[in-house]
């Protein structure tokens, strides 16, 4: 076969340097466009991106797990957690107001005056019974003390008789045995005898009737006494409690302000308030009743201060489109509560 030895030579010959150089230059352009592209598009990004909040605007803080609490917010006021009623026990009348509204008040001081001359009247009256029923019942007693002794001595003679007509008979059993007295009068000595036994059983049974009557009459007054007893006892406490003292120390919240006026048996006199701890009345938006229950816990936030409590009891009712609910508080005593 026949190789043309001009062409095959002509094919090996060597690129220009011109063409070397051309294509070097478009292998290099390919690789510095790309990356002079990037270069400026790095360059020029923070100026398109730029932000609109400052940085010093910005926080920063470390996440960490844990579960989503939910907030319901609410509104409430701080009540003292301990508040008593002073009422009447009586009708009476309001003489003297003896404190005022937000003035303190130290235990067992009187906070007003009433009018108890009814309730002492009531007093003497159940004193002046339970001497009557003691005198009765010291009657009583001399009563059966007489007629025992009475009886006793009724029973000593009859016994006395009884022996007596016994001798008797027996001196006429021997009279009659030597002939000396008559068979009619030896009949009459045993029925003596039979009679004067009768009537001292007689004597002694009615011994024993007075003796339980007696008993019973004392034991019914001793009825009569307790009842009368209790019953002045009641009046005494009445009559205390009437002296509208309050049981603690605190400050007196509502008075009843009218002098003179009546106060009807169960009525208000006062309020009391101990300020050594409080609780919150809180209220909620009706919204939220269902996700509102006993046990929840709660953050008081007051001024700068969060006081943790939880929710103590839930009003069932809805009033004025909210409901209403009590929290107490881990430290009821704070001094933010104030």
């Amino acid at each position: 076969m026949a190789v043309d030895i001009s062409t095959a030579a002509r094919m090996d010959r060597p690129l220009a340097d011109s063409t070397v150089r051309r294509n070097r230059l478009v292998g290099a352009a390919k690789i510095a466009l790309p990356v002079a592209a990037l270069a400026l598009v790095l360059a020029l990004l923070p100026g398109w991106l730029r932000p609109s909040v400052s940085r010093a605007r910005i926080r920063t803080a470390v996440a960490q797990s844990g579960p989503i609490e939910a907030v319901i917010a609410a509104s409430g006021t701080v009540v003292p957690e301990i508040e008593r009623i002073l009422s009447s026990p009586v009708d009476a009348l309001l003489l003297r107001v003896l404190k005022r509204p937000g003035a303190a008040v130290r235990a067992g001081e009187p906070v007003a005056e009433l009018d108890l001359g009814d309730a002492r009247l009531a007093i003497e009256r159940i004193d002046g019974n339970l001497a009557i029923t003691d005198n009765k019942q010291q009657q009583a007693r001399l009563a059966l003390e007489q007629a025992l002794a009475d009886l006793d001595a009724r029973i000593e003679r009859k016994a006395l008789d009884l022996q007596m007509l016994r001798e008797k008979g027996a001196g006429c059993q021997r009279l009659a045995g030597e002939g000396l007295l008559s068979a009619l009068t030896l009949s009459e000595a045993p029925l003596a005898v039979s009679q004067a036994t009768i009537e001292l059983a007689q004597l002694r049974r009615e011994r024993g009737s007075a003796e339980r009557a007696t008993h019973l009459q004392s034991h019914g007054l001793d009825l009569e006494r307790a009842a009368l007893t209790k019953e002045a006892a009641v009046a005494r406490r009445t009559l205390e409690l009437a002296t509208t003292r309050s049981d603690r120390e605190g400050v007196v919240t509502w008075i009843l302000s009218e002098e003179g006026s009546l106060v009807r048996r169960g009525g208000m006199i006062a309020r009391t308030a101990d300020l050594g701890s409080f609780r919150v009345d809180a209220t909620v938006p009706d919204v939220h009743s269902a996700r509102i229950a006993i046990g929840m816990p709660v953050g008081v936030v007051i001024n700068d201060e969060t006081l943790p409590g939880t929710i103590w009891d839930v009003r069932p009712t809805v009033e004025n489109d909210v409901v209403h609910f009590t929290v107490t508080l881990r430290d009821p005593s704070h001094h933010a509560l104030r």
